[in-house]
């Protein structure tokens, strides 16, 4: 008696296992993407399994003897469905979306249907023939349409496994491991099914296993669930949380069934139900959490590789101006070669009123030259490839120096031109010198070129550690706006004394040549129209 009732407990157990196990995967892979027709697909299938295992469990046990013939009725019922949501499953699988055939909407869909009704009528099973000493079916009577019920079952497995094996292999390597793991447990669940559920009871009279059936799903569903964790077919990284909430499930179910008196089943089986929905809310709240977090992760891929292509083509912008750079110099210099001869009368004398062409010709290409230097500069930059020679030097006599020259070109455009040493000599730095005169140079001729009439002074001090170089002018001046892009790559001033002609490139390479020297340079302004001052730093040695 006692091994009577662990085996009940035991075959009550397994079967709590195959619905509690169909259950959380069909949850898991629905909640994984709603919208997708496999997910839709295997959670109908999980559902079909689970109203069949408890249809089959119960046609075997005394306590709905009253409604034998009903239940059996029932099974075949959920047996037609189970097997044609594994075909459909199959046959959609891994598409999230898919398109059905007119065929299959308009032949397959209704004979499914017509036979699922079927099995429900005495046309497949007329009436109870015997019934053991509990009360159980034992034998029933066949009738004649019970042939449709297993072609149908038989017709939907054989197409249901075709289609896998056909896409097992036509499949690239992962999914084909996949593939492969779920055909082994469906070919290991189905064959039993078909034994023990099909042969046995209808052929042999023998219906001892019929009762399993609940077990024999357990090798496709332990298989898809190993495919599930080691191929990560679908969502499994809120794995752990089911498989916390699978076994508080299997303790309860446990506690329930092992229950000795009616009043602990019904609390247990109470606690059983209400773990079920809040595991069922706890999985789904994970679910969003995991879901948002890899929506991030993949937005900020996405971003990355942007990003990266961004770079990329940056890189390659940078070596074409390098290379057109390079190509231009030589025919700019022969430019300016011969238009200085000209100037000069080294190919005899030149007409007054072709000297104002000539000169013009050789402004620009000049100052084509200026923008192709500007350019190869910014190349070495953002190449790696500018090199710098540090030597100490007197910054002051080499700022002096560089007031000397431009003293004629302030005072050919009517400026007043001064220069003021506060307490700075001597004052030396560590610099590579031709770098540094380039950044003094470009803010003084910028100055001079955007002022027109009005004053530039050009001072050099000392404020700590520091020599502090200052460039104020009176000229156009600038914009809050324009001030926080100014040291930008093709940077534009704004108002109509803007230069055109330039590069954009000049304040551009000024800062990065000051950084290089650990050095700072900034901008202010007043506003526009009324000057600005600019304002370079760098380290005493």
């Amino acid at each position: 008696m006692i091994a009577i009732d662990i085996a009940h407990n035991l075959d009550q157990l397994f079967v709590g296992i195959s619905i509690v196990a169909s259950l959380i995967l069909g949850i898991i892979v629905y909640l994984d993407n709603r919208k997708s027709i496999t997910s839709r697909t295997f959670l109908l299938f999980a559902l079909a399994a689970i109203f069949w295992n408890v249809c089959n469990y119960v046609s075997y046990q005394p306590y709905f003897s009253d409604y034998g013939l009903l239940i059996v009725r029932l099974s075949l019922f959920f047996a037609v469905w189970y097997c044609y949501f594994l075909f459909k499953l199959f046959y959609v699988f891994p598409d999230s979306e898919f398109v059905f055939s007119k065929r299959f909407k308009l032949v397959i869909w209704p004979a499914i249907l017509a036979v699922s009704i079927l099995t429900l009528t005495p046309y497949v099973f007329k009436s109870v023939l015997a019934t053991d000493v509990n009360g159980i079916v034992s034998k029933v009577n066949v009738g004649p349409a019970i042939i449709f019920f297993v072609i149908t079952i038989l017709g939907l497995l054989v197409c249901g496994f075709w289609t896998l094996v056909k896409k097992l292999k036509n499949s690239e390597e992962i999914k084909h491991k996949q593939l492969g793991i779920i055909l082994n447990g469906a070919m290991i669940s189905f064959t039993l099914h078909i034994i023990f559920n099909m042969v046995f009871p209808l052929f042999l009279d023998n219906s001892s296993y019929a009762s399993f059936g609940a077990i024999f799903s357990l090798p496709f569903i332990a298989f898809t669930a190993f495919a599930v964790i080691k191929y990560k077919l679908f969502n499994v990284k809120v794995i752990a949380t089911e498989l916390l909430i699978f076994t508080l499930w299997i303790f309860l179910l446990i506690r329930t069934l092992i229950a000795n008196t009616l009043s602990d089943q019904i609390i247990n089986g109470s606690l059983f139900f209400a773990m079920v929905v809040i595991g069922i809310l706890l999985i789904r709240s994970v679910f969003r959490e995991v879901k948002q977090r890899e929506d991030l992760e993949k937005a900020t891929n996405a971003l990355e590789t942007a990003n990266q292509r961004l770079q990329g083509l940056d890189k390659m912008k940078t070596e074409f101006l390098s290379l057109a750079s390079h190509q231009l110099r030589s025919p700019i210099t022969a430019i300016k070669g011969y238009t200085s001869m000209l100037l000069e009368g080294a190919y005899g004398e030149v007409l007054k009123d072709q000297k104002v062409p000539i000169s013009r010709v050789f402004e620009s290409s000049q100052n084509l030259a200026n923008v192709v230097e500007d350019l190869l500069d910014v190349g070495k930059i953002e190449q790696g490839g500018m090199k710098y020679e540090l030597t100490a030097i007197d910054i002051e006599q080499m700022t002096q120096g560089i007031f000397h020259e431009f003293t004629v070109v302030a005072e050919n455009k009517g400026l007043k031109f001064s220069y003021v040493n506060t307490g700075a000599t001597p004052c030396v730095v560590m610099i590579d010198p031709i770098k540094i005169r380039q950044v003094i140079i470009n803010l003084l001729d910028n100055s001079i070129k955007y002022t027109e009439k009005g004053f530039v002074n050009l001072s050099i001090k000392k404020v700590g550690k520091d020599a502090v170089i200052e460039i104020t002018d009176s000229g156009i001046g600038m914009s809050p706006e324009t001030k926080e892009k100014l040291f930008g790559k093709f940077a534009r001033g704004e108002g109509k004394m803007v230069n055109a002609g330039g590069s954009g490139l000049g304040l551009y390479l000024v800062k990065q040549i000051v950084d290089a020297h650990k050095g700072t340079v900034d901008a202010t302004s007043p506003g526009v129209g009324k000057g600005a001052t600019f304002r370079v730093t760098l380290p005493l040695k």
